[in-house]
């Protein structure tokens, strides 16, 4: 592997032509380089992202959704074995919210019959433990680290460094803690490898207590790379259920900035790193009417029945964990808070920064692609994900519903079967599950086989099986009523609402 001994001499030129709105100019440099052959490019993979990236399925981290990561999938697809890409794999009950009480982390949420619960908890104290290969001495191929944001991939080595620390010190993004392995449980290795120092001035060793994920993903230096990023500067604002007020989303302008230093300082970096332009593959924002998390008022109020209204007008949609609000006999005697609703102008909102957020990563695709620092495009995942079936973006507990209702004798296993081959997301109505994964990597791979000229074969989404039980066997008998939507736990809630902590 090629050592760093100076990343992008002329990346603060770049950045500067950034600031000023000039544009990029190719590098001098450009004809010298001698351009990969198709096996070198597909011999050496990295992603970076969120929660997406990462395969958070059901609130949480854990291996059976990691294995069938999109990147994971891309990478099998590609011939890649386990040892040429790796993730930060987590043993069951996994890592999901880290807010739970006495110092524990809640792990992923399960379909226990009667309803969704907390699989386990896990003292924080405790976590490396759950880590399979957390002594890994090089960077993870996939550094998709749940709830991190723009800022987060460039700034964040852990979770006192993340965004969500600077917003309240109290909740900090700790996935950064053991996905980058910036504390001292998870190792201190440092190589000689040498890369920008965050904050200015020399550059620095590599070293899991100081190196961001894009620090890391230069030191691996990947000729392939994916990018999924910035999701999280609309959704989290959007889960708020407050955009209009103290939590808005990300300015467009400032997330355009962002997004093209980010860009910008990736393709510079790993030309410099690598001897040749990456390719790069960029993906834009799905709308949040994909995602079975935000319910439509009328579904909403038809699975609930619910009589006492809103506190806010015009509702349009009604975050999910308010279905376990509504059924604490405590909260039956007032309107709906607002933090569960966004009105039309709410989503108007949302909607109008996911247009201008998509616009702007078309945009710097075509730019860092003309630049001659990579080979850039974008897939438009907003469009792909919104052509799915109506049946494939409805929530498993929707679909389970109907079909017990339809056929009670059946038992819950076959209903809960049926219903788990159905759907495309996971239980916290966010995240894809396995099939949802699998139709996302299928949309990177028809990109990279269009940039690159190759034949990666796709994946089959309808040949993987979600299991939302765990493996726990269902009760024979269960208290719902034909027709009763099973009920979400404070705890799976509470989960659903913190799944990036």
């Amino acid at each position: 592997m090629k050592k760093l001994w100076k990343i992008m001499l002329g990346l603060p030129v770049m950045l500067v032509l950034l600031v000023t709105g000039c544009s990029v100019e190719a590098p001098d440099s450009s004809t010298d380089l001698t351009a990969p052959t198709t096996p070198e490019v597909l011999a050496s993979y990295a992603s970076i992202g969120n929660s997406l990236t990462a395969g958070f399925m059901d609130a949480g981290l854990v291996i059976n959704g990691q294995a069938g990561s999109y990147p994971a999938l891309i990478a099998q697809q590609m011939g890649l074995s386990a040892a040429e890409f790796t993730q930060p794999l987590v043993r069951n009950p996994g890592i999901g919210s880290s807010d739970a009480p006495d110092g524990n982390a809640a792990g992923v949420i399960f379909f226990n019959g009667p309803g969704i619960a907390v699989l386990d908890s896990t003292r924080l104290t405790d976590i490396p433990t759950l880590l399979i290969n957390g002594q890994q001495l090089t960077p993870y191929h996939n550094l998709g680290v749940p709830g991190a944001t723009l800022t987060d991939i460039t700034q964040a080595y852990n979770g006192a460094s993340s965004e969500a620390a600077s917003l309240d010190p109290d909740s900090p993004n700790s996935y950064f803690d053991f996905i980058n392995r910036a504390d001292s449980l998870y190792g201190s290795h440092e190589e000689t490898v040498m890369l920008p120092n965050p904050a200015g001035g020399d550059d620095i060793p590599f070293t899991y207590q100081t190196a961001s994920m894009f620090q890391q993903v230069v030191a691996n230096g990947p000729s392939l790379l994916t990018v999924w990023v910035g999701n999280n500067d609309v959704l989290g604002p959007a889960m708020a259920g407050n955009p209009e007020g103290d939590y808005a989303p990300t300015p467009v302008p400032v997330f355009q900035a962002k997004y093209t230093a980010l860009l910008t300082a990736l393709a510079g970096g790993l030309m410099d790193r690598t001897g040749w332009p990456t390719t790069i593959v960029l993906a834009n924002i799905p709308s949040i009417s994909t995602i079975p998390y935000f319910i439509p008022v009328e579904t909403f109020l038809f699975v609930t029945e619910w009589p006492l209204g809103f506190v806010e007008d015009n509702v349009e949609m009604v975050r999910f964990p308010a279905l376990s609000w509504v059924k604490n006999p405590a909260n039956q005697t007032g309107p709906l808070p607002d933090h569960f609703t966004l009105t039309t102008s709410e989503k108007g909102v949302i909607d109008g920064a996911v247009g201008a957020y998509n616009a702007v990563i078309a945009g710097v695709a075509t730019a860092i692609d003309a630049s001659g620092y990579a080979q850039c495009d974008y897939v438009d995942m907003n469009e792909e994900l919104a052509a799915m079936t109506d049946t494939q973006k409805t929530h498993f507990m929707f679909l389970f519903s109907q079909i017990y209702a339809a056929d009670p004798g059946a038992g819950l296993t076959a209903a809960a079967t049926a219903a788990a081959s159905m759907t495309y997301f996971s239980l916290d109505g966010i995240h894809p599950n396995n099939m949802g994964y699998g139709l996302v990597a299928n949309v990177f791979i028809e990109k990279i086989n269009d940039m690159m000229g190759t034949s990666i074969p796709l994946v089959d989404p309808a040949a993987f099986t979600w299991d939302p039980t765990y493996g726990v066997p269902l009760p024979s008998k269960t208290t719902l009523t034909e027709g009763q939507m099973p009920v979400i736990d404070k705890a799976a809630a509470r989960a659903m609402d913190a799944v990036f902590r």
